[in-house]
């Protein structure tokens, strides 16, 4: 008789660690068809909704997630496992019996986004071209782990305090003030990846503009990372990379102000910096 067989999966949660071709989750059925025996048969197993090979080969077919495949096989009595799709012709009589199938889902590649596979028809197994057995996929969702970093403040505030304007011109910046961003707790991190939004100066537009109301002019503000002594420029796209640390660990940074003209106008001296930050 006939022997349909479903699996489940869940959430297939894919470690940031998992190497293209490890087997992510794997689920078996234990169906019978009964004993039956067959003079000079063909084995056929065939898919159903997952049919473009992977360039990994070893049975292994794309699913509709990028980077996860799928690799089946169904359970005969007298052949053990066997890979679908299949078509081998026997030239003896044999008595066998299918007991079930298995279902790997193997990483292809990047899972980026990860998602939902679809469900129904996987495939089927049996004799002489006769669909005997077949095994359906009733839900799998793939998650792949995010690397994230714990932030101990959404603010690092610098205070270049008062700035004599004469000084200033005298020297052409103010004196260096360090504050910490303070990061711990990254998971499936090994970098952090920062870049750094704001007005750019009219006359230095490698520093930050002064904003607000009654701003002082011909003067912006210079922003560092005190590790990697490198300048951290308004609105550029390219990030700097930092170690990511489980432990709590002090990325310093440094900044002050910058003549960017001849002409200082006295006035408040505020700036605004968005931090954006990724990981890797």
């Amino acid at each position: 008789m006939p022997a349909p067989q479903a699996v489940s999966f869940g959430v297939v949660r894919v470690p940031a660690s998992a190497a293209v071709g490890s087997v992510l989750a794997e689920r078996s059925t234990t169906g019978s068809t009964g004993g039956f025996t067959c003079k000079y048969p063909t084995r056929t197993s065939g898919l159903d909704m997952f049919q473009t090979s992977s360039p990994l080969g070893d049975h292994t077919y794309e699913t509709n997630v990028p980077g996860v495949g799928v690799r089946i096989h169904f359970r005969y009595a007298y052949y053990g496992d066997v890979a679908a799709p299949d078509n081998f012709n026997i030239g003896w009589v044999i008595k066998d019996e299918l007991r079930g199938a298995s279902v790997q889902l193997i990483k292809t590649g990047p899972i980026a986004q990860g998602g939902t596979l679809r469900t129904g028809r996987l495939a089927h197994a049996g004799y002489d071209g006769k669909v005997q057995a077949w095994v359906d996929l009733a839900d799998a969702r793939i998650e792949p782990e995010r690397p994230t970093c714990v932030l101990q403040s959404r603010n690092v505030h610098f205070d270049l305090g008062k700035v004599d304007s004469a000084e200033l011109a005298a020297h052409g910046h103010s004196a260096w003030v360090t504050a910490p961003l303070v990061v711990t707790e990254c998971q499936h991190a090994t970098t952090l990846q920062l870049t750094f939004d704001g007005e750019a100066d009219l006359d230095a537009p490698g520093l930050f503009r002064l904003n607000g109301f009654g701003a002082a002019r011909g003067v912006a503000v210079e922003l560092r990372s005190t590790y990697l002594d490198v300048p951290l420029v308004p609105n550029d796209p390219r990030a700097i990379e930092l170690r990511a640390w489980q432990s709590a660990h002090q990325h310093e940074f440094r900044a002050r102000y910058k003549v960017t003209s001849g002409t200082l106008t006295p006035g408040p001296a505020n700036a605004h910096i968005t931090v954006n930050v990724g990981y890797r």
